[in-house]
């Protein structure tokens, strides 16, 4: 949930978890993907997936809709970035990164691959990104 901060000068800040507004990315395409193999190829041991950042993504409910892999143009790894999808606003953390290639890309992690069907691919998504 966002917040805004009053500084003594009267300018206001925006923050997320604690993190200031850094842009926004218009039309971005938001998809899901999970820790399986069919998501993650070689980085996954079906359960669980080892991110671009250290940090390991296992296939439960705990770890849904908090995280995600986005392009360079999106954000870095350690940004937050929040979005309306599918009638739900969320707020998660680049903990994975995608190739350049993909443009304005965001991939949100699932727990299992049913949901990234369920979820399906979103266009022309505006995504707030926060550091």
């Amino acid at each position: 949930t966002a917040t805004t901060n009053k500084k003594p000068t009267s300018t206001t800040v925006t923050t997320v978890k604690g993190k200031k507004y850094k842009k926004t990315v218009n039309n971005v395409k938001v998809t899901a993907y999970c820790a399986c193999r069919s998501c993650n190829g070689y980085w996954s041991t079906g359960y669980s997936s080892q991110t671009a950042s250290g940090f390991t993504l296992k296939n439960n409910s705990s770890y849904a809709n908090k995280y995600c892999a986005a392009t360079p143009s999106v954000g870095n790894l350690g940004d937050t970035v929040t979005f309306k999808a599918k009638g739900k606003v969320y707020t998660v953390k680049i903990v994975d990164r995608l190739g350049s290639s993909y443009g304005n890309r965001i991939d949100l992690f699932v727990p299992n691959h049913s949901n990234c069907y369920k979820f399906g691919v979103q266009y022309g998504t505006s995504v707030k990104v926060y550091r």
